[in-house]
């Protein structure tokens, strides 16, 4: 399973009001319908999320240290907790 953290972007990635859809349904647009066929034609699974903090990306200095923010900093931190979770088995 992947998992794309994106912003809501129209017309490219629009977020519907109904809060009765769940999971990728939630989403509209071009690359909602994108993805969608993607995955359909190449047997994959996603999901899309949207972005804790709204943000593209970047880093901010908070209390003296740099954080990685937005979409890059979602997408650091999953990789960071994928690192973490390897054994050298």
């Amino acid at each position: 399973m992947s998992c794309g953290f994106v912003l809501q972007y129209p017309p490219y990635v629009i977020k519907k009001n109904d809060t009765t859809l769940k999971g990728n349904d939630r989403f509209d647009g071009f690359l909602a319908e994108v993805l969608a066929e993607l995955s359909r034609v190449a047997g994959f699974t996603y999901s899309i999320e949207l972005t804790a903090d709204g943000q593209w990306g970047g880093a901010l200095d908070k209390d003296g240290k740099m954080k990685s923010v937005g979409m890059f900093g979602d997408i650091c931190h999953e990789v960071t907790l994928l690192y973490n979770n390897v054994s050298p088995e």
